[in-house]
């Protein structure tokens, strides 16, 4: 299934409008779906396990396919438009297919992990819960008050990893110590051993005491704050399209050609050069005799080379992709390793 066709090599204008496009196009889309999905629905990040994480990894999979074919589509349009205005570059073009958005996508949720994001970190806070930005804590002695200690360790995390529940570390003048669960919602008082201290700014303190203090705080919409606003490093969209389409325009074999179409194109080359080992004649004009001279042979690029089609990994590579191929599988080598490439990137982060 073509999606998008695309014109190879991309200029660095192109990619470089482009790639802005999709690092503005994915936070944005993460933010969208905590304020019209997430909010209205009372998603958030503490929802019991695997709930939170399978519910933020399909947003940042949707955010990632989205941002991919709006990347994409841009580079598209800016050529459209080189196109129309000056001719069709010399360049060749490469289509961007379902396997290359599937690839794209997953390779996003792999770089998201490996900034440190975590899928439940996509969906809003619970004023009343550990918040998305609640990476550290420290424990509480019940409903008591933090010690001097336990607040300047506070600050320390504040700074580190902002308010554990929007996330906000500049223009933060002091971190409150925020007893997880409240205090007023913990029978007892609080028993030792259970409650958490998290840093917290002035403005989200103010709103868990507003929002306990009116009751029916588990249909109390204030509870779910939004973070939207609040960027770190996994927020960052890597035009990871662009570098498929490189990689693709690259490949000797054309874009996506079917293995029945490469196996006969690399029969018609064998053929061909079959054809010029024929020896041929050249007449002599001269009184001496004829000569019978041969075409010299092709030559083979492996000859003086290092040979390492024998090499363990090679061979066992090659015999897994063989394997993948019996199942007419329409994803090529091509996506299996860059597949296998993003699962390692992924494994690495779990």
């Amino acid at each position: 299934m073509v999606i998008i066709s695309v014109q190879t090599p991309v200029s660095l204008e192109e990619a470089t409008m482009s790639g802005v496009v999709g690092v503005i196009a994915f936070p944005s889309l993460l933010g969208l779906a905590q304020v019209a999905i997430h909010r209205p629905l009372r998603l958030y990040n503490g929802l019991r396990f695997p709930a939170a994480s399978l519910l933020g990894g399909m947003t940042v999979c949707a955010a990632g396919a989205l941002s991919s074919l709006a990347v994409v589509g841009t580079c598209s349009l800016i050529q459209g438009l080189e196109i129309e205005a000056l001719g069709p570059p010399g360049r060749n073009s490469v289509t961007f297919v379902g396997e290359d958005l599937a690839l794209s996508t997953a390779m996003g949720c792999a770089l998201f992990r490996a900034f440190g994001g975590r899928f439940s970190s996509a969906l809003p806070s619970n004023i009343l819960k550990p918040g998305a930005f609640g990476y550290e804590w420290i424990p509480a002695k019940g409903a008591q008050y933090a010690t001097t200690l336990e607040k300047d360790w506070i600050q320390q995390l504040g700074k580190r990893y902002g308010c554990h529940t929007c996330g906000r570390r500049r223009g933060v003048v002091k971190f409150s110590a925020d007893h997880q669960p409240p205090s007023k919602l913990v029978s007892g008082n609080g028993d030792p051993g259970v409650q958490k201290f998290y840093p917290q700014c002035d403005s989200c303190s103010g709103l868990q005491g507003g929002v306990i203090s009116n009751g029916a705080w588990d249909r109390n919409s204030m509870a779910i704050v939004a973070h939207h606003y609040s960027l770190r490093a996994y927020h960052l969209f890597v035009p990871t399209p662009l570098a498929i389409l490189g990689l693709k325009s690259s490949s000797p074999d054309p874009p996506h050609a079917s293995r029945e179409e490469v196996r006969k194109s690399s029969e018609k080359k064998v053929e061909t050069s079959s054809t010029q080992t024929k020896p041929f004649h050249v007449e002599n004009t001269s009184s001496e005799s004829p000569l019978s001279l041969q075409a010299p042979l092709p030559r083979d690029s492996n000859v003086g080379e290092f040979e390492i089609r024998n090499c363990p990994l090679i061979i066992f590579w090659k015999n897994m992709v063989q394997f993948l191929d019996s199942f007419k599988s329409p994803i090529d080598c091509f996506h299996i390793t860059l597949w296998v490439f993003t699962l390692f990137a992924a494994c690495g982060t779990i």
